[in-house]
């Protein structure tokens, strides 16, 4: 074997092409025996043999061969092929894990860890290799594939920090008997989690590698304590919008699947406050206190499910109520240019359910905070705010954050529909959520379609408006 060809076999290791397409173009050269003799061909113009490479070869391989093109190492590519298959195929036979460790551990500790794995995974061929890691602390912490199997000192921190965090009803006072308790209770939940690893980031977006279990609507956890939500599922990779701030997530940022679904906390502790589009308060007025915990996508009521839309929903305004009569249960559509007073009817609707025991929820998709704000304080000075709930997504954060603000409002609404009670929920503006849905879509890679929006915004307001029903 000579350098050139192993030189050849780790560069199209680092173009990190897909075996398959490998596999296509040995094929190729292997059935046009010409194509060989025209790359190699002194008299033929390098410019022309890049267009037969571009004609003929896929896209991921085009640069490969061109350089060996460039270089007339074209009769060296049949034995790179091969050796590149080798080398892969030993790749894939060895089961790779590491084993991280304060201190090494001792022959017997060595054998059960391993017999561990290879019970786990049903491999018998487990190449485990120790790592020293002082950041644990102290026990093991071992990575397996996607997997990573947490017996380390830190982790057993973590999941207490977590578990603390979870307790309801901490303060100063009771903060040394939660701790004993919790203490005393606390057993360390030895399984394995999935990991990925971060291969891009930028404008809210991460591109991640691994997770290949990971389902669409999935929340992840980065190291960085940020989440993100699944929003794209690829062949090789995931697509993660991200519910905070990319500064600290980089390339190689390790990302764990939590098994949850996006969702928000729900319950009567909501009503008077104004809260962000994970349901967390904003208004500065403490914690809210939540009965319930309901994902933000849900299935629409379906048709049986239904009452009729018999009960009139005034708007107070005596035009529209006369001319054009609303019914709870019923889905309306304002339209109407800059500064006509659409933002007017809904505030006008939201005080007249003053007294009807009909609860208010307002989501603010891509607004100023000064305007949000504007809102809360008419609302406060017409006493609207007592049973009324503000979600907003204002234009200064993220594009996921305006993403999912209404389907969070939604799911807040929900709540009290299910109890039976009577909501008017409004989404100001639904405009503002297709922007936010494009610039996500454009940035996962996905198709302009109509308008240069994705094709399927239509769908994805008419999921979001079926949900609400009588």
């Amino acid at each position: 074997m000579t350098e050139s060809v192993l030189y050849y076999v780790n560069l199209l290791q680092q173009f990190e092409v897909p075996d398959t397409t490998v596999r296509q173009v040995k094929g190729l050269f292997e059935t046009i025996p010409m194509l060989s003799e025209k790359l190699t061909d002194p008299n033929v113009e390098m410019t022309r043999k890049h267009k037969v490479i571009d004609k003929i070869a896929p896209l991921e391989m085009r640069d490969f061969l061109k350089l060996v093109c460039d270089k007339g190492d074209i009769d060296l590519l049949q034995d790179v092929f091969e050796v590149y298959e080798q080398s892969e195929k030993q790749h894939e036979e060895a089961f790779v894990a590491e084993l991280h460790c304060v201190t090494p551990p001792n022959e017997r500790q060595f054998e059960r860890i391993r017999s561990y794995l290879a019970k786990k995974y049903g491999r018998s061929d487990i190449d485990l290799r120790v790592k020293e890691d002082p950041s644990i602390l102290g026990g093991f912490r071992i990575l397996a594939g996607d997997d990573i199997i947490d017996w380390s000192v830190k982790g057993r921190t973590e999941q207490l920090k977590a578990k603390l965090a979870a307790s309801e009803n901490v303060s100063t006072e009771n903060i040394i008997d939660i701790l004993k308790a919790t203490v005393e209770d606390f057993d360390l939940a030895v399984k394995s989690q999935e990991v990925g690893v971060v291969k891009s980031v930028g404008d809210g977006i991460a591109v991640i590698d691994g997770l290949d279990h990971a389902c669409y609507g999935e929340i992840l956890l980065f190291d960085t304590g940020v989440k993100g939500m699944v929003q794209d599922i690829r062949r090789t990779e995931i697509g993660c919008i991200l519910f905070g701030s990319d500064t600290d997530i980089m390339e190689g940022t390790r990302v764990v699947r939590t098994g949850k679904t996006a969702g928000v906390s729900v319950g009567d502790g909501f009503l008077g406050r104004v809260v962000n589009a994970l349901g967390a308060p904003i208004d500065g007025k403490g914690k809210i206190e939540s009965s319930e915990y309901r994902p933000v996508e849900a299935k629409a009521p379906g048709i049986m499910d239904r009452q009729s839309v018999s009960v009139p929903m005034d708007t107070g305004i005596l035009v529209i109520d006369a001319l054009f009569p609303i019914g709870r249960g019923q889905r309306e559509l304002i339209i109407g240019d800059r500064e006509t007073g659409k933002t007017a009817i809904a505030l006008d609707t939201i005080i007249n359910q003053k007294g009807k025991n009909v609860i208010c929820v307002y989501v603010a998709i891509g607004q100023k905070a000064s305007t949000v704000a504007k809102v809360v304080g008419t609302l406060k000075r017409h006493g609207a705010m007592e049973y009324s709930i503000v979600v907003s997504a204002t234009a200064s954060e993220p594009a996921p954050l305006q993403y999912i603000a209404p389907y969070a409002g939604c799911a807040i609404a929900e709540h009290f529909m299910h109890e039976g009670r009577d909501v008017l929920i409004i989404y100001d503006d639904l405009s503002k959520h297709a922007v936010a849905y494009r610039a996500l879509s454009l940035l996962l890679e996905r198709s302009p379609g109509r308008e240069a929006y994705p094709g399927d915004v239509f769908y994805l307001h008419s999921r979001l408006l079926e949900r609400s029903a009588r």
